[in-house]
Parts: C-alpha cells; sequence; structure tokens
C-alpha cells in the first residue's frame, strides 16, 4: 500500500519539477503560466496524497484560482510576444550559479556558527524520542487544529 503511495508521490514531484523547469525557460509567456499552473495543480496532488487535505485545498483555491488566472489574463490583455533572450542567456546562468554559491556559503555559515547543536539532535535516540512524541501529540487533532496550535503557540 505505502509502495504505490511512494510511486505516486515520486511521479508528481518527476512533473513537478519538468514542469517549475519549464515555468523558467519557456519563452512564450502564456505557456509559462500553463506551466505554473501544472506546478500548483502538482503540489496539491501530493499535499492530497500526503492527507494534508486543508494545505491542498488552500493551493488550489488561492494559487490556481486565483493568482494563476490572473496572471494569464493580464498576460493575455497585454498581447506580449515570445521574447528572444538567447543572447543573454550564458550571462544570466553565470551570474545565477554566483549568487547560488553565495546563498549556500551563507547557508554554511549559518549552521556553523550557530547556537544549536545539530549534530546533538542528529542522534537516533533523539530522532526517534522526538517522531515518538510529535506522533502522539499530532494523532489527537485534526489537521487544522493542528495548524492552528503550532501557528498561535509557536510562532506569535
Amino acid at each position: 500500500m505505502y509502495k504505490i503511495y511512494f510511486f505516486f508521490i515520486i511521479f508528481f514531484l518527476i512533473i513537478l519539477f519538468i514542469s517549475s523547469v519549464l515555468v523558467i525557460t519557456v519563452t512564450n509567456p502564456i505557456f509559462s503560466i500553463f506551466n505554473l499552473i501544472l506546478v500548483f495543480l502538482n503540489a496539491t496532488i501530493i499535499l492530497l496524497i500526503l492527507k494534508i487535505h486543508f494545505i491542498a485545498l488552500l493551493f488550489l483555491i488561492v494559487y490556481i484560482g486565483a493568482i494563476s488566472v490572473l496572471f494569464l489574463f493580464v498576460i493575455m490583455m497585454l498581447n506580449l510576444k515570445p521574447s528572444n533572450s538567447n543572447k543573454l542567456i550564458n550571462y544570466y546562468i553565470i551570474i545565477g550559479f554566483f549568487i547560488t554559491l553565495l546563498l549556500f556559503i551563507e547557508i554554511l555559515v549559518i549552521l556553523i556558527t550557530s547556537s544549536f547543536d545539530f549534530l546533538f539532535f542528529f542522534n537516533n535516540n533523539n530522532i526517534i524520542q522526538f517522531y515518538n512524541d510529535y506522533y502522539t501529540n499530532i494523532t489527537i487533532l485534526t489537521n487544522i487544529e493542528n495548524l492552528s496550535l503550532l501557528l498561535y503557540s509557536h510562532y506569535i
């Protein structure tokens, strides 16, 4: 049973990754928005498979129902033509590589210099205890109750 779920999750993650790359690389803006809608739809399906229904429906209503359709209508009303950005693509790839490298260096510096002991958490006994405590607390409440308790206790 779980192998089928795992297969579907991997399948939709591959489609999500391919369509998210196509959002950036397609030169026609209308096809780019269609791929963006496909990204949100695959994310919604993955959340539904993982039984996170509330956030999946929020994705469906907010992102697909409102934002993507708004983008699509704006681009269609502006009548944008496909871009010819092949001349500067190498320049953008080099700049993107250096920005990505800078972000990874920043993340490493934060992880190394932080006061949290990450190696202590990755001990097997601590992980097992953390998930046992989490599972016993999470199974009592519904998804919306868990989300509201987390948002209004830990983050506020």
